[in-house]
C-alpha cells in the first residue's frame, strides 16, 4: 500500500512535466486520455488496477482497460460555470453509444479518468447520460487543465487517430 502512495505522490509531480510543463514549448502536446470504469467486487485481481481519488478522498479498482479513450472524442472544453476547472468531454457517434451504455448499465459507479497514464478526476454515475457529453472535475492546477484541453482539440485529436 505505501508503494501505491509513493507511485501516486511521484505520478502527481510527474504530471506537469508529462504536459510539457517545463519545457517552454508553446506548442499544445498531443495528450492520451482515457475514461475506466470502477470494477466489480467480482472481477478477478488480474483485471483491476487501484486508484486513488483525491475528490472524493477514495481508493477504488478500475478496469485495467479503458471504456472510452481520446479516439472517439470530438472535443474537450473547460467549463468553470460550475466553479473550479472542470473539462467536458464531448463524444462523436460512437463514443456516445458507448457512454450512454455504461451510464445506463452502471448506476452508483465511478468512471476515473486518465490523462496521459494518471488518474485525474471522476465521475459517480447516477443518471444515463444520453447527449456523449461528461464532465471531469480536474483536481489540477488551471494551468494544467488548458494544456489538456488544448491537446484534445479537433486538430489535435485527428493526428493521434492519424497514428
Amino acid at each position: 500500500m505505501k508503494t501505491l502512495h509513493r507511485i501516486l505522490a511521484f505520478s502527481a509531480l510527474a504530471f506537469p512535466l508529462a504536459l510539457g510543463g517545463c519545457t517552454g514549448q508553446e506548442k499544445a502536446p498531443l495528450v492520451a486520455m482515457s475514461i475506466h470504469l470502477q470494477s466489480s467486487d467480482m472481477m478477478p485481481a488480474r483485471l483491476t488496477r487501484p486508484v486513488q481519488l483525491a475528490k472524493p478522498p477514495l481508493m477504488i479498482y478500475v478496469k485495467s482497460t479503458s471504456e472510452l479513450t481520446e479516439r472517439m472524442l470530438t472535443r474537450a472544453e473547460i467549463d468553470n460555470s460550475v466553479g473550479g476547472p472542470y473539462v467536458r468531454f464531448v463524444f462523436g457517434d460512437h463514443g456516445r453509444v458507448v457512454l450512454r451504455s455504461l451510464t445506463t448499465e452502471y448506476r452508483n459507479r465511478y468512471l476515473v479518468f486518465f490523462i496521459n497514464g494518471q488518474a485525474v478526476g471522476a465521475h459517480y454515475i447516477t443518471s444515463t447520460i444520453y447527449d456523449g457529453t461528461i464532465t471531469m472535475f480536474a483536481d489540477l492546477p488551471e494551468e494544467d487543465v488548458k494544456k489538456i484541453v488544448a491537446g484534445l482539440q479537433p486538430a489535435h485529436l485527428e493526428k493521434i487517430r492519424a497514428k
